[in-house]
C-alpha cells in the first residue's frame, strides 16, 4: 500500500467518521489497484506472451471477484465477511497491516527507505554473518512479549510465541558448531511465523475511533435507502439475442443451465446492520489492536494495553440494580 492510502485511514479522523473509514479505505484500495494494474497492463503485454498475459488477467479477474463477494456479503450483514472488511480496514490483515508492520520494523525510516512489503529473505539479506546475526527490533520483541502474556486471555491461536528468537542448539548432533546457514534458515521460518501472528497497533485516534464506537457512545450511520426503480428493470434489460446464450434476460429463459441455475439459487439472506451489530463487531475486534502508550521519560520503552472488548459500559455497576449485580457478579 502506497503512503498516500495510509494517510486517507490514519489521518486525523474524527469519531463521528468512524463509520465512514471502511468506505474510504475500499474506495481507495479498488481505485489505486485499478490503476496500478492498468499501467502495469502494457508492460507485461510486451515482455510476456499472449497466453501467460490471458492468465495473469484470469488471476485478476479471480481476485477482484473474490473482494467484490465479500463486500456483497458483508451488506448483506453475514457475519464472516463483514468481520473480514474490519479487519481488512483496521490492519488486522492485508496490504495495510504489512504496511504497519513494515513501519513497525523501521521506525526511524521514511517511507521511500523500506521496503513497502518485508518478506523473510528480504528482511535477512546482505551477507552471510549478518544474515545469522540479525534479531528483531526491540519494539516488535516488546510487543511480542506483550502479546504472548496477554494470549491466554483472549480466543487467539494457541501458538506458543518466543519474543526472543527461535530455541537454537549450540552445537549439532555431531558435536560440531551450529552452521550460519542453519541459524539463518532457523530466524527465517521464525520471522515468517512471528510476523503473520504479531498484532500491529494503530494510531492513536484511529484506535479512540473503535473503542468509542465499542462502548456505544458514537453512533454508527448507515447509508440511506436507494430510491425505488422507476422503469421495471427486466423491460429496460430485454434481450437483444434469442439464440443460446442470451442476453439480459437468459437467466430466466435458460434457467435448466447448470451455472445460470447456481446463480439464481443462490440465498443469502440479509441481516440488518444496526448499531448494536457494529458494537459488537467493533468490540471484537477491539481484542486484536493494542495499545501503545509511551511512559513518562524518553529513556523507557513504550508499553502495549490491551483491551478485552467487553467492557462496553452496558452492564456497569452504576447502570444496573442489585437483582442484576447479583445475577451477573454473583
Amino acid at each position: 500500500m502506497s503512503a498516500p492510502l495510509e494517510a486517507v485511514v490514519d489521518g486525523n479522523a474524527s469519531r463521528e467518521q468512524t463509520g465512514r473509514w471502511s468506505r474510504t479505505y475500499f474506495h481507495h484500495l479498488i481505485v489505486s489497484r485499478f490503476r496500478h494494474y492498468r499501467n502495469k497492463h502494457e508492460e507485461i503485454a510486451s515482455a510476456r506472451s499472449a497466453e501467460a498475459v490471458a492468465k495473469w488477467q484470469a488471476g485478476l479477474d479471480r481476485r477482484s471477484r473474490r473482494l467484490l463477494s465479500v463486500l456483497t456479503r458483508a451488506n448483506c450483514g453475514q457475519l464472516r465477511p463483514f468481520e473480514r472488511v474490519l479487519q481488512l480496514t483496521y490492519a488486522r490483515k492485508g496490504a495495510r497491516r504489512r504496511y504497519l508492520l513494515t513501519r513497525l520494523m523501521h521506525p526511524d525510516s521514511s517511507a521511500d527507505e523500506i521496503v513497502p512489503f518485508p518478506s523473510p529473505k528480504k528482511m535477512l539479506s546482505g551477507s552471510g554473518n549478518h544474515k545469522a546475526q540479525w534479531r528483531p527490533p526491540p519494539l516488535m520483541t516488546a510487543l511480542l512479549e506483550s502479546q504472548r502474556l496477554q494470549q491466554g486471555q483472549f480466543s487467539w491461536s494457541n501458538y506458543k510465541l518466543r519474543p526472543v528468537g527461535p530455541a537454537l542448539q549450540e552445537k549439532t548432533i555431531w558435536g560440531k558448531p551450529m552452521p550460519q546457514r542453519r541459524i539463518k534458515n532457523a530466524w527465517v521460518r521464525w520471522y515468517a511465523l512471528h510476523a503473520d501472528r504479531l498484532y500491529v497497533p494503530l494510531s492513536e485516534d484511529e484506535y479512540q475511533g473503535i473503542n468509542a464506537v465499542a462502548e456505544g457512545s458514537v453512533k454508527v450511520r448507515g447509508l440511506p435507502r436507494r430510491p425505488r426503480a422507476t422503469v421495471p428493470v427486466f423491460d429496460a434489460t430485454a434481450s437483444l439475442s434469442t439464440d443460446e446464450g442470451g442476453g439480459a434476460d437468459s437467466l430466466l429463459t435458460d434457467y435448466e443451465k447448470k451455472k445460470k441455475r447456481r446463480l439464481l439459487d443462490v440465498k443469502s439472506p440479509r441481516r440488518l446492520i444496526n448499531t448494536r451489530f457494529v458494537q459488537r463487531r467493533m468490540a471484537q475486534l477491539l481484542k486484536h489492536v493494542p495499545r501503545q502508550l509511551q511512559p513518562p521519560g524518553s529513556d523507557k520503552p513504550p508499553i502495549f494495553e490491551w483491551r478485552d472488548g467487553i467492557g462496553t459500559g452496558r452492564f456497569t455497576l452504576h447502570q444496573t440494580s442489585t437483582e442484576q449485580n447479583k445475577l451477573l457478579f454473583g
